[in-house]
Parts: C-alpha cells; structure tokens; sequence
C-alpha cells in the first residue's frame, strides 16, 4: 500500500484580487476573471512573470474567486508538490479550477511531465478550467515532453508585469499600514536603496523589523534598521 502523502490544499486568507495591486495589468487580470464568471471558452489561461511579480497571488486570488462562485478550485504549487510522487494529482482532474504554479518544476522529470499532460487532458475532457503559470513561456520552461509545451500552448498566454519603484513603494506602505506598522516613505526607499527591491524580501525585513521594534519598544527608523540589519 502506498503511503499517503499529506499536501495542503488551504489558500492564505489575504490572496484575493482585491489585495492585488493590478496597475500595469488591469487587462490580464480582468481576462483571468472573465475566464472565470463567463462559461469557459478556452482551454487554458498560461501566465508567466519575473520572480516576485505576483503569478502565484493572481493563481490563488483565481481559486478564492471560482470558490466564490461555488466551484471546486484545487492551488497546486508545484515548486513543493514535485518532490513528491506524481500520483498525488491523479484525482485532481474533478477540479472545476485548477490553478498550477511554477509548472516548470516539472521539467526533466518524465513520471510529472506524463501526469501533468494526462490531467491537462482529463480536465479538457470535463470542460473544467486550467490555469498555469511560470518564470517564462511554455516553450522555454525546459519540458522534456512536446506535447506538454504544446498543450501549454493552446491557450491564451499573459505576461504579468512587476510593479515600478513607485509602485513598490506605495504597496509596502500600504502592506505595513495592514498589519498595524507606521511606515515613513524614507525607512522604505532606504530599504530599497540598500538592501532590497522585490516585495517578497521587502516583507520579511520588515516582519523582523516589526517584532524588534516591539520587543524593544521603539518605533521602526533607518537608524533602528540599521542597527537591527548589522546584527543580521
């Protein structure tokens, strides 16, 4: 008997498309919602972006959406879920949604390679929906399986865009700002000059920061974060 290999199928609370700073992608996000009110006209929706451009955001956002609409919605990291043996998605294709990510985890692994491309056929089968998503296009992800890459292929495919500087900026103020943290636009560009630029990296500095500051009972300042980042 195979032993069962416990994978959460929870999606974080706050990954909805009203927590999604859109600007630059007001039309790829407006696309994926329309593919997800309107009776399913595609096969699937690829969207590819740079690393922390917000692809696996959009993907959970799409399932709270389909939930909402009293779909069954399945979020597959594969980036976690490949390490695992490939069955673990052989039920999947019941799914009216599903959303996976970083599908080119996939690559050069002919057992996940071989069940993704049957669970892309089952779910076509079925007429559920199917969105993907990775770094790069289909054709550059590294699949070993042609048919795969061409299945990937079919559909509509969507760049999304990352955020400028500014648009940083004004997201992480507004990101401390929900979680309790008075925030100086000059603590961020000084993060953002010295330390990091993508909102990922940003996040955990400042989540350090905030429990710091309130262990220590200071407000967070560019010396403070200083002397906390030089301790490291």
């Amino acid at each position: 008997m195979k032993q069962q290999i416990p994978l959460s199928l929870t999606l974080p609370e706050q990954q909805y498309f009203d927590t999604f700073d859109s600007r630059g992608n007001e039309e790829a996000i407006t696309q994926l919602q329309q593919y997800l009110l309107q009776p399913a006209a595609l096969p699937l929706i690829y969207i590819y972006a740079s690393h922390a451009s917000g692809k696996s955001h959009i993907l959970q956002a799409c399932c709270h959406l389909a939930e909402q609409q009293s779909l069954n919605a399945a979020y597959i990291p594969l980036k976690s879920w490949a390490q695992h043996p490939s069955d673990i998605i052989s039920h999947l294709c019941t799914a009216d949604l599903l959303c996976i990510d970083d599908v080119q985890c996939a690559a050069g692994k002919p057992d996940w390679e071989e069940a993704l491309f049957k669970l892309f056929n089952d779910l076509q089968e079925k007429k559920g929906r199917l969105i993907v998503a990775a770094g790069k296009r289909p054709a550059e992800c590294g699949l070993h399986l042609a048919d795969l890459a061409s299945r990937l292929s079919w559909g509509l495919t969507l760049k999304i865009q990352p955020l400028d500087e500014e648009g940083r900026k004004k997201r992480l103020i507004q990101l401390a700002k929900d979680q309790g943290m008075s925030l100086s636009a000059s603590v961020v560009d000084y993060l953002m000059s010295h330390h990091a630029r993508d909102l990922p990296t940003l996040l955990k500095i400042l989540d350090h920061a905030d429990k710091a500051s309130l262990a220590e009972g200071r407000k967070i300042t560019i010396p403070f974060l200083k002397q906390l980042l030089q301790k490291g």
